[in-house]
């Protein structure tokens, strides 16, 4: 028997945490329905059945079923924080009892009749008994429901610790229920014999069920700390129901409705200060609200409120935001979705975020076109960094190879007399190493690994001394036109990568005018007024630059080939034709100048490249590229060469031997230091930058403590930051890039030593 009495009290306990969870349409709805059930059983639950709970102390249903409906009553009133709540349950209350004292008083006249038939010989005195508890009960619940609010409220006003007001209302609720169980038996029958032992069993037993419930409803004020809070904060209810003044009443709707026009002003306000279209539906998609960056998109507020929102658009677009809203209006919960929607200038990336309330959904819509194109040339970006340290390592595997092919062709040219089919074979590998050297240059251009031999240029200079190049190149059915600034300022360049720029450039130009055309070559000074945002997502800064421009009148590009023509090995161009290089070869040599690409070009109307150099801000003394003799004199001195390549190492012994130099060969770091240490006579360090102990600035470091007086020549297949800075040249340093000829070799050996004796 108690355990059926703690399942029945464990049921009508769990309800106000359902109600709890539920809309507001569902639980308030679910609330009256479920009162009115507890307040029929109530009233008829005392002549069902009862727990006994000692020998002299029993419960009866009606007892459960009535500290059920005030302790949910009770909790339902702070989920809800509102005054209509109390004046739903009393008038429920009303209803409910008058509803019974009448079925009640029908069913006692039907059973006193004779005529009528009582199979079950149900007794009048049930009913008898239901009119008068009936009546009184329904009276005594009215006044302790709203003398329990009303402690309930003293309460709030007066504490504002939540777990205070929590452990107070649980002392209250007790307080109540036990009065219940003193009030009842006097005001119903007042002369009974039995009226202690019914008092006693009243009191005990509500006092019992007081404190079951008063559990449940402990967890739930901690659970759903936050409603208590917001009850605690709200207005006195039954100040509102009652004790106010009409005066007052007014006032204070007055105060909120001012309230609610400010608020409504800050939210204009706020909607129609952002940049991002912010509007609001109703729950048929008509259009409440229209901000005024929405009118931008090409509707005036005038034009669409009130109307469907969906109707603006043709169905391909439509329908995926019909799907999006409706989603949004059944699940309840905000949601965002990408989409491509039509716009003023054309199709535009918009991030469209939805925010379901009461009366519909307010959608915030962003434009994100031009972040999804930065995330694009961003990934674009970091595709050719990736692809550009690729080819730069292959580029460098690739020189080592080329320096024993290049070095033992030449020897075999220097044995053998012209004329001879050997040297026509030698000179035929030295020609095809010297095409595959030029290979892999354009390879270190694009990825930013050439190394750079800085000088102060004059862009007109290097224009008009390759003209007649030019002409050559380009035939007979192409016109060209030089238009030079005549006020152009110089720029730091490398001449060399310059002018293999300016040869790229040109021969794309001759390849779109397969018919004849004008090749338009032109300078200017050139000044920015604000960063200009490239291709790849690289800014270009605001300054002042020296353009040079190379126009053609060829077939154009489209935009599909505008954004991908600086990637390595992309050729619109037929097998066979083009490696893909050419100007992805243009594009790294200018950024590794620091310098700009801009290109414009449309199907049919040519294509104009616009490359922008920063003005020399210093002079850079221009490399001798000339030896201080004309011819190579044999030579004497004695070097150190450190090569960890085998094939290249063993070439360049050979090479210098032959040129008469005495070569200390060694095969790593380590070999190179013992060798530094036991001769005292070596006159020039020869030594690979990229070694796996230690790089090539480091050996010689230590090297120059052993032997101060030696010079020093690095050797390299690519740009090394040891050596050079963002692959430009540091003034004084020896380099020489591989692929490289004994003949270059020797020469700069005998530079190096004549700058050691100078």
């Amino acid at each position: 028997m108690l355990l059926n009495f703690i399942a029945h009290l464990l049921l009508f306990s769990c309800l106000p945490f359902y109600f709890a969870r539920q809309d507001r349409w569902i639980r308030t709805n679910s609330f009256y329905c479920y009162m009115s059930a507890l307040l029929i059983l109530a009233n008829y639950g005392s002549s069902i059945y009862a727990f006994p709970i000692t020998e002299s102390i029993s419960i009866s249903v009606g007892t459960l079923v009535y500290c059920a409906f005030m302790m949910t009553t009770v909790l339902f009133v702070i989920i809800e924080r509102d005054v209509g709540v109390i004046k739903g349950i009393i008038r429920l209350l009303i209803s409910i009892n008058l509803s019974l004292v009448v079925l009640s008083m029908i069913i006692r006249w039907t059973l006193s009749n004779p005529a009528i038939q009582n199979h079950f010989n149900t007794p009048i005195e049930i009913f008898n008994v239901s009119l008068l508890v009936t009546s009184i009960g329904g009276v005594v619940t009215i006044s302790e429901l709203l003398l329990l609010i009303y402690l309930f409220e003293r309460i709030k006003s007066r504490v504002s610790n939540a777990f205070t007001v929590s452990s107070l209302y649980i002392v209250t609720f007790v307080t109540i229920i036990c009065l219940d169980g003193l009030v009842f038996p006097l005001v119903i029958n007042p002369f009974s014999g039995h009226l202690i032992s019914d008092l006693k069993n009243g009191i005990t037993g509500n006092f019992i069920m007081a404190v079951g419930y008063g559990m449940p409803m402990l967890l739930f004020l901690v659970l759903f700390r936050k409603r208590l809070v917001e009850y605690m904060n709200q207005p006195l209810l039954l100040r509102e129901l009652v004790n106010a003044p009409r005066k007052v009443l007014i006032d204070e709707i007055e105060k909120k409705d001012k309230s609610l026009v400010l608020s409504e002003q800050k939210f204009r306000n706020l909607a129609e200060s952002i940049d991002d279209v912010f509007f609001s539906m109703d729950k048929d998609l008509r259009c409440t609200y229209w901000n005024k960056a929405a009118e931008r998109y090409g509707y005036t507020a005038e034009e669409i409120l009130g109307k469907h929102v969906l109707d603006q658009f043709s169905m391909p677009e439509a329908e995926p935001l019909a799907d999006f809203y409706q989603n949004v209006l059944l699940s309840k919960k905000p949601d965002q979705m990408e989409i491509v929607l039509p716009a003023q200038e054309g199709f535009r990336d918009f991030e469209i975020s939805a925010y379901p309330y009461e009366a519909g959904i307010s959608v915030l819509v962003k434009d994100i076109t031009d972040r999804k194109e930065m995330e694009t040339r961003l990934l674009q970006s970091q595709r050719m960094e990736s692809i550009g340290r690729l080819a730069g390592s292959i580029a460098h595997d690739f020189n080592n190879l080329l320096v024993p092919m290049t070095a033992n062709a030449e020897l075999g040219m220097m044995h053998l007399p012209r004329g001879d089919k050997g040297h026509d074979y030698f000179k035929r590998i030295s020609d095809a190493a010297t095409q595959a050297a030029g290979l892999t240059r354009q390879i270190l251009a694009f990825s930013r690994k050439q190394v750079l031999e800085m000088q102060v240029l004059d862009l007109n200079t290097v224009v008009r001394d390759y003209e007649s190049m030019i002409k050559r190149l380009i035939g007979e059915d192409i016109r060209i036109e030089i238009m030079l600034d005549t006020e152009l300022s110089p720029v730091n360049a490398d001449r060399g990568q310059i002018e293999q720029v300016l040869l790229n450039l040109v021969v794309n130009a001759r390849d779109a005018m397969p018919s004849g055309g004008t090749l338009t070559i032109g300078t200017a000074n050139i000044t920015l007024e604000e960063p200009h945002k490239e291709q790849y997502g690289e800014l270009q800064p605001a300054g002042s630059y020296s353009m040079l421009v190379v126009k053609d009148t060829g077939h154009g590009m489209d935009s599909d080939t505008r954004k991908n023509i600086f990637e390595p090995f992309y050729t619109t161009k037929t097998q066979g034709k083009g490696t893909g290089l050419g100007l992805a070869t243009v594009y790294g040599i200018v950024k590794q100048h620091q310098g700009n690409v801009r290109v414009s070009s449309e199907p049919g109307l040519g294509s104009t490249f616009k490359l922008y150099f920063q003005h020399a801000e210093q002079s850079v003394p221009a490399p001798d590229r000339k030896p201080s003799s004309s011819s190579l004199e044999m030579g004497s001195e004695t070097i150190l060469l450190v090569e960890d390549g085998v094939m290249v190492r063993n070439i360049l012994r050979e090479g210098l031997e032959a040129y008469g130099y005495t070569v200390l060969e060694a095969q790593d770091v380590a070999d190179g230091l013992r060798l530094a240490a036991i001769h005292d006579d070596i006159d020039l360090l020869i030594t690979d930058v990229a070694m796996p102990d230690m790089n090539g600035r480091e050996l010689y470091d230590e090297v120059v403590r052993l032997l101060p007086h030696i010079s020093v020549l690095f050797i390299s297949g690519y740009t090394d930051d040891v050596i050079v800075d963002q692959g430009i040249l540091e003034e004084g340093v020896n380099f020489l890039q591989k692929p490289f000829s004994i003949t270059s070799l020797v020469q700069k050996v005998k530079q190096c030593l004549e700058q050691t004796t100078a």
